[in-house]
């Protein structure tokens, strides 16, 4: 889950800088994530999300994809849910 949340971050900081005019300078989206796996032995990832200007996100939803194991496996990425402000 700790590469899903890199991919993750990666993925939110490119749709925010796409976003933006080309001569202007790109509003972050700074992300933390950790995970942890519970008694159950269910895996859990908890990410933070903190734009540097509260515009960055209105009116906008961001995509949470997984893909198991390691960045070079093979495999595909699956959409585990959207987030809104």
């Amino acid at each position: 889950m700790t590469k899903a949340v890199f991919l993750f971050t990666l993925g939110a900081l490119g749709l925010t800088a796409a976003s933006l005019p080309a001569q202007s300078i790109p509003d972050a989206l700074f992300t933390a994530g950790t995970t942890v796996t519970d008694q159950q032995n269910r895996p859990w990832a908890y990410l933070s999300m903190r734009p540097s200007d509260e515009r960055v996100l209105t009116g906008r939803a961001l995509a949470i994809y997984l893909k198991n194991g390691l960045p070079g496996d093979p495999g595909t990425f699956v959409k585990m849910g959207i987030v809104a402000p």
